[in-house]
């Protein structure tokens, strides 16, 4: 009798051995796939915060040159035909970003009107990469780009 018991016992135990090797491929194909899926999580929320930070740092831009058309319009900024400048202090949250401004200026004759209306459209580019465009962008670069009419 104890010549089965021990023939039954060595049968089990290569059943173990295989159903024990094929939890751990399970288990670790389950760590791999929830990595994964962490790390590109993780890398898109970062992304759409520096998204947001670029675009609140172009529109930081517009609002820099409507403030200077409209202050200093006798001859500042985007007094010609056209005009850019380049925003770099920015502070706080948007410390890394800098915000190209660039203007156009047109002058518009009204039926009605003596003088001629002077319209400025404000291009804003935002990036943290200067120079903003920048031609040769590299690894986690973020751009955004704005624009808005001034009418004075």
């Amino acid at each position: 009798m104890t010549k089965c018991a021990v023939r039954r016992a060595g049968k089990q135990t290569g059943m173990s051995i295989t159903t024990a090797i094929f939890v751990l491929l399970m288990l670790s194909g389950t760590a791999a796939y929830v990595l994964s899926t962490t790390t590109v999580q993780h890398a898109t929320s970062s992304a759409d915060l520096f998204g947001a930070r670029a675009l609140l740092a172009a529109r930081a831009g517009l609002e820099w040159g409507a403030y200077q058309i409209l202050q200093n319009a006798a001859g500042g900024y985007c007094a010609g035909a056209s005009d850019s400048a380049s925003v770099e202090s920015m502070a706080g949250m948007l410390s890394g970003f800098t915000a190209k401004v660039d203007c156009v200026h047109t002058e518009h004759a009204e039926a009605s009107s003596v003088s001629n209306v002077h319209m400025y459209t404000l291009t804003a580019t935002a990036c943290n990469q200067a120079p903003c465009p920048n031609a040769a962008p590299g690894a986690n670069y973020i751009e955004r780009q704005v624009v808005m009419v001034v009418g004075r």
